[in-house]
């Protein structure tokens, strides 16, 4: 095989290098968004169930427990009672703080 040399091979590289670079910025970006969307959706059963089985988590302390260390590990607190748009931007906010540090633990 031979070997590529020269300035031209230096460039072909480096397009190459930047191409591979937005293709990885573009996965990741389609990754973020559609865990944005499962994650709303998540909360979004969150907030039913809490709706559904509210009577059991105020009387069942344990559940309770369990119930509200889940929410808090992703940041949502479905028994609010000021459920809306604020705490959507609030739900979404945290989200992506957490998705950029990861990010940006993993080096990327």
């Amino acid at each position: 095989m031979r070997r590529r040399t020269g300035v031209g091979a230096i460039q072909r590289q480096k397009i190459q290098q930047d191409k591979f670079k937005e293709k990885g910025s573009e996965i990741q970006e389609n990754q973020i968004e559609q865990m944005t969307l499962q994650m709303e959706k998540f909360r979004e059963n969150l907030e039913e169930f809490a709706a559904k089985h509210k009577n059991e988590i105020k009387k069942n302390p344990q559940f309770r427990k369990q119930f509200q260390e889940m929410c808090a590990s992703i940041g949502v607190d479905p028994l609010a009672s000021g459920k809306g748009k604020c705490q959507r931007k609030e739900f979404k906010m945290i989200f992506s703080i957490k998705q950029a540090t990861q990010v940006l633990r993993c080096g990327m």
